[in-house]
C-alpha cells in the first residue's frame, strides 16, 4: 500500500504474466511497464491513477479489455499499441485526450465510444477501420 509509482520498464517482457492488479495507492506509471507481456489478458488499474508513460501495453497481444479509471484524463502515446486481441476499451466521461498511436495496430478493436469531453484525438490513435462514436 506504500507504492505510489511504478517505474519505467518494470515488467517489460515478462512473457508469463497474465493477470495483474495494480495497488490502489499507485498514481503514476512509467514508460513501457508491461511492454511485450504477451500472455497478459487481464489488468486492473487503480482508481486514483493520474498518469501513465508511453507504450504501457505495447505488444500485449493477449490483452482483450481495458477499463480506464476516471482519474486518468489522458491516454498516452502507444498506450495499447499492437494489442491485437483488444476488443473493448472503457473510457471515463472525464477523458480529454488520446495521444498518437494509443490504439494503433489493435486490429480487433472494431468500435469504441468516446466521451463528449474528449477534445484531442490524434489522427493515428486508432486503426482506420475502428468505428468511433461520441457519447
Amino acid at each position: 500500500s506504500s507504492v505510489t509509482t511504478i517505474e519505467d520498464n518494470a515488467f517489460d517482457g515478462c512473457t508469463a504474466l497474465d493477470d495483474v492488479v495494480i495497488p490502489q495507492s499507485v498514481t503514476k506509471i512509467g514508460n513501457a511497464i508491461f511492454q511485450n507481456c504477451k500472455a497478459l489478458k487481464k489488468i486492473t488499474l487503480p482508481s486514483a491513477l493520474e498518469s501513465t508513460g508511453y507504450n504501457m501495453f505495447y505488444g500485449c497481444i493477449a490483452l482483450q479489455k481495458v477499463e480506464i479509471p476516471s482519474s486518468l484524463i489522458e491516454i498516452s502515446v502507444g498506450f495499447c499499441r499492437n494489442c491485437t486481441s483488444l476488443t473493448e476499451v472503457s473510457l471515463p466521461p472525464s477523458m480529454t485526450s488520446i495521444k498518437d498511436y494509443a490504439f494503433a495496430g489493435c486490429t480487433s478493436l472494431k468500435n469504441i465510444s468516446v466521451p463528449s469531453s474528449l477534445t484531442d484525438i490524434s489522427k493515428s490513435a486508432f486503426p482506420q477501420e475502428t468505428q468511433i462514436d461520441k457519447v
